[in-house]
């Protein structure tokens, strides 16, 4: 389940359930400009997209290797 969570409008019989997850912006966005966008929904997975092209979907991670993907970035050795 990790960032997805069942939404309060799933009813209780199981048959119509809605999950949603929180996005924000991350911190490791362009500082504001605006160009380099990205969201992330946190938690014992943690999923990011594109915010100017939501509609592409996004990648999930488990929670360690996205912690091992951003020191990767950080270190330029990808």
């Amino acid at each position: 389940m990790g960032c997805w969570r069942k939404s309060s409008y799933s009813d209780t019989s199981g048959g119509n359930c809605l999950e949603v997850a929180s996005w924000h912006t991350s911190r490791y966005t362009d500082g504001g400009l605006g160009q380099n966008c990205v969201e992330v929904a946190e938690g014992r997975v943690t999923a990011i997209r594109d915010t100017w092209y939501r509609e592409h979907g996004f990648l999930e991670f488990p929670a360690r290797e996205f912690i091992s993907l951003v020191k990767a970035v950080r270190q330029e050795s990808l």
